[in-house]
């Protein structure tokens, strides 16, 4: 009986140490200087259990941000104009593919809410994704526990407008 606790225990350790692998690691948030020629971006995603191990490609207007980790954040700078948020290489799961247009004004800060949520049918379980636009005195909560993950790009530029 004593091997077999030592068992679970051991497994309840293994799942434990690959979910926090999963999880974003960086320094928990900090406010960024807001700059006269852009807007300041924030996408952050919330420390959820459901669909936590996945990770989408986040891009703004067709520029590739980040693999947005669960409990993690990143900032970057936009020019002014409309932009395209997209989250999407989740193939085997296109619930969580999702997208977001917003026109964003110089020395503003937004804040995207990359929300992962499940649903029930009969016995499997669900997730979907979905971003929204979350004001700044409700996103502190949840951001100031987020980590950051740093872009992969410095700045974007405005969406072309089609004609």
């Amino acid at each position: 009986m004593k091997q077999s606790s030592q068992q679970i225990l051991s497994y309840i350790v293994g799942i434990c140490a690959i979910l926090n692998s999963c999880s974003a690691t960086g320094p928990t948030f900090i406010d960024a200087k807001k700059s006269d020629s852009f807007a300041l971006i924030y996408i952050y995603r919330p420390n959820v259990f459901c669909g936590s191990a996945r990770k989408p490609d986040i891009s703004i207007n067709d520029n590739k941000i980040l693999e947005l980790q669960n409990n993690g954040y990143t900032q970057i700078y936009v020019k002014p104009g409309d932009i395209h948020i997209k989250a999407s290489g989740i193939d085997n799961t296109p619930r969580l593919n999702t997208s977001l247009n917003i026109n964003v004004e110089t020395y503003k800060s937004y804040f995207i809410r990359y929300n992962v949520e499940c649903e029930i049918f009969l016995f499997l379980v669900e997730p979907f994704a979905k971003f929204q636009l979350v004001e700044q005195s409700i996103n502190l909560r949840e951001i100031s526990q987020t980590h950051y993950q740093p872009p992969l790009i410095e700045y974007v530029e405005p969406a072309e407008s089609t004609k």
